[in-house]
């Protein structure tokens, strides 16, 4: 299993589907690999929601800005 210190959001997002994978796939749950498997899903969770978050709070800049120039446009006219 993939493990990552990465800050990618693809990096991060293929450890969560590994791990979603692993425990839907086992047949017999391995409780010694429970814990670790959760804390590496968590903390790539959270990379990703971080990941998400900066991506929308730049594209709600660009709609501010393409929204004004809109706006301006239609004043223009």
């Amino acid at each position: 299993m993939s493990k990552t210190n990465s800050k990618k959001f693809q990096d991060n997002y293929m450890v969560l589907k590994e791990v979603a994978e692993h425990l839907r796939t086992q047949t017999e749950p391995d409780i010694d690999e429970l814990i670790p498997m959760i804390k590496r899903a968590s903390q790539a969770y959270q990379t990703c929601k971080q990941r998400l978050e900066a991506v929308r709070n730049e594209l709600e800049k660009y709609q501010d800005i393409f929204q004004e120039d809109n706006d301006n446009n239609k004043s223009d006219l």
